[in-house]
């Protein structure tokens, strides 16, 4: 992978610069200061190009600045990053903005010179995507990209998780521990997978028992029904024979009966004997008809002579009355009535009087002739009725005969009766043998059942089988990746090449006075041996550690250090980046010391294709190639 060329706007003290970074050797990144020259390159923004590289990376500077504190003081707004990187082939922009007027203050990703929008929809999942393009954290590219003298990681003081990690991520093994997630999570998919196979089996199982079980219930209901069956024929035939008896004994009663013709022989005498009857019941019936016409009349006479009675009754009343007023004063005028006053109504009243008593003696007449003719009437009824003939005894052979045609009919129904039921119930056995056992059809069905869910657990045998080798691979797959497998033989082999090139890297700065040596392994208190990453420095001539040396000797120390942990990035199969930076690391040294430590650079520089080299000191005795930041009115500008 190769940053190629960055584009800088109000970023820090540059207002604006465009820098090549691929290819170019060893450079010197040196600063003036013309707003303040007594500062010399103090203040002139020259760690700022690689600054920028951070933030367009990370969101934050190798000195850890993040927000509005990278814009321009000057300018306020419109600061931007542009980073163009090329990896195998494919080319990549990264352009992170802060108050700007497209950008916002927002990072996006572009491919194939802007064509192809790759930004996501936030810029935490944008910044995910570019870690992967970059193939590495923001903590290994300030450990191994980027060494400045306040960025360069203490490696020999740190503990055993942060170097773990370091040392994991610039050597690409975090793929390896996402390839262990994976692992793990089609470890898990299969042995789901297995298990809901598994459990496919034991419901298979079940069903193949419930099917078993199914059969032999529907065999015995088979039993069941055939013993009903045979119990219910059982009854019909007793029944049957029941019916027969009964037949039998109303055709022996019929034909101990009285026979039909005699019956029918005697009912004709009888009735015509009982037609004579009628006519005589009818004449006496014509008579008393007459009686009580005859009866009627004087009885509504009598009642139409007591209804005159009364009112001849209330007109004497009346009469009496009016004769009882002479003399008595009038109602209306006052004058005393006399018989000249009341005589026209007394005379009125006496003629009616008179006249309702010749009514009452005129019915009285007719009411004596009804009573004669009803008792005429009566003399003639009792007289026929004496005359009649006697029915008792015809009566008597009516019932007779009535009583022996109903029991013979009786006794014939009974009979017709219990021949049909008898034929039915004959009839009933012999449909109820023809009768198929319904639940034979049922033990068919449920043997099906169970042939199909054997079969279905046949079939799930082998899949069984097949995803427990598949489980196996996966399970072996997940332990290849695992932090016991192919990492921790990774993790072994990173060892002896992080210490071939640190002592390579100390060889030349210190003249092999000092040594450090990158360990997975430490002795507990207990002399046990455990698994511990850590960096174990030496002082060859005094014996001294890390902690007993002086300031210098440290920083060799820590640059020889992060040369090899850069050397494990710039060669390992993913993502090698070709390019480090040192920002002030000639600091404290002698001249024999530079010249030591140029040429180290100058090596890693032909080996990986960038170094840039930010000094104070005036470098260029050893370095060529060189860029000034030259601070001018506030602002910087890149030279060279």
């Amino acid at each position: 992978m190769k940053l190629e060329q960055i584009h800088i706007q109000n970023f820090g003290r540059i207002k604006s610069a465009t820098v090549k970074l691929s290819e170019r050797g060893l450079v010197l990144v040196q600063g003036e200061n013309l707003d303040d020259p007594s500062a010399n390159s103090n203040g002139a923004g020259k760690s700022t190009i690689v600054e920028a590289i951070s933030w367009v990376l990370y969101g934050k500077t190798a000195k850890g600045a993040t927000g509005d504190s990278v814009i321009n003081r000057q300018e306020k707004k419109n600061c931007s990053v542009t980073l163009d990187i090329v990896d195998d082939g494919v080319s990549y922009q990264i352009a992170r903005g802060r108050k700007h007027k497209v950008l916002k203050s927002n990072v996006h990703v572009t491919t194939d010179d802007g064509k192809v929008n790759l930004t996501k929809g936030t810029d935490k999942l944008t910044q995910a995507l570019i870690e992967e393009i970059i193939g590495c954290p923001y903590e290994v590219f300030t450990a191994a990209v980027y060494s400045g003298q306040e960025a360069m990681p203490d490696l020999p003081a740190m503990t055993d998780k942060q170097l773990k990690l370091l040392i994991e991520e610039a050597a690409g093994i975090t793929l390896l521990e996402k390839a262990y997630g994976i692992a793990n999570q089609l470890h898990r998919e299969e042995t789901s997978e297995a298990e809901t196979i598994i459990m496919q089996m034991e419901n298979a199982t079940r069903k193949v028992d419930a099917a078993q079980d199914r059969v032999e219930d529907a065999k015995r209901s088979v039993a069941t029904w055939d013993g009903e069956r045979e119990a219910r024929i059982m009854d019909y035939e007793a029944n049957a024979r029941i019916l027969l008896d009964e037949a039998k004994d109303a055709k022996k009663r019929l034909e101990d009966c009285r026979p039909i013709e005699e019956i029918e022989e005697k009912e004709d005498v009888v009735k015509r004997k009982s037609e004579r009857l009628d006519v005589e019941a009818r004449k006496k019936k014509e008579h008393e008809n007459e009686v009580a016409k005859r009866q009627g009349e004087a009885t509504r006479l009598q009642a139409n002579i007591e209804t005159l009675v009364g009112n001849i009754k209330r007109k004497k009343t009346a009469y009496e009355r009016l004769k009882d007023q002479i003399g008595e004063p009038c109602s209306s005028c006052g004058r005393n009535h006399d018989e000249t006053s009341l005589g026209s109504a007394i005379e009125a009243a006496k003629d009616e009087q008179t006249e309702m008593m010749r009514d009452a003696r005129a019915l009285q007449a007719q009411l004596e002739r009804a009573k004669e003719a009803l008792k005429t009437a009566r003399e003639k009824l009792d007289a026929y009725v004496a005359g009649m003939t006697d029915p008792t005894h015809l009566e008597a052979q009516k019932a007779t005969l009535r009583a022996q045609r109903k029991d013979r009919e009786t006794i014939a129904a009974t009979l017709d009766s219990a021949k049909r039921r008898a034929l039915k119930a004959v009839e009933t056995v012999k449909k109820e043998r023809e009768v198929e056992n319904p639940f034979k059809e049922t033990v068919k069905e449920r043997k099906k059942e169970f042939e199909a869910a054997v079969d279905h657990r046949t079939e799930l045998k082998p899949k069984l089988d097949a995803q427990r080798r598949k489980v196996a691979v996966a399970k072996r797959v997940a332990e290849l990746y695992s932090p016991k497998g192919i990492r921790a033989r990774i993790l072994d082999s990173v060892t002896p090449f992080l210490n071939e090139r640190t002592a390579r890297y100390l060889g030349t700065l210190s003249d092999g006075q000092f040594q450090a040596t990158w360990s997975t392994l430490s002795l507990t208190a207990k002399k046990e041996v455990r698994e511990k990453f850590s960096i174990v420095a030496q002082d060859s001539k005094s014996g001294g550690t890390f902690v007993d040396m002086s300031g210098g000797e440290k920083r060799k120390i820590r640059l020889a250090c992060a040369l090899a942990l850069q050397d494990l990035v710039s060669t390992r199969a993913t993502k090698p980046i070709g390019i480090w930076i040192g920002d002030e690391i000639d600091a404290a040294l002698d001249n024999a010391g530079l010249e030591r430590l140029m040429n180290v650079l100058e090596e890693k520089a032909h080996e990986r294709g960038t170094v840039l080299v930010i000094s104070h000191t005036d470098l260029r005795d050893w370095i060529s190639n060189s860029i000034t930041v030259r601070r001018k009115d506030g602002y910087s500008e890149v030279v060279g």
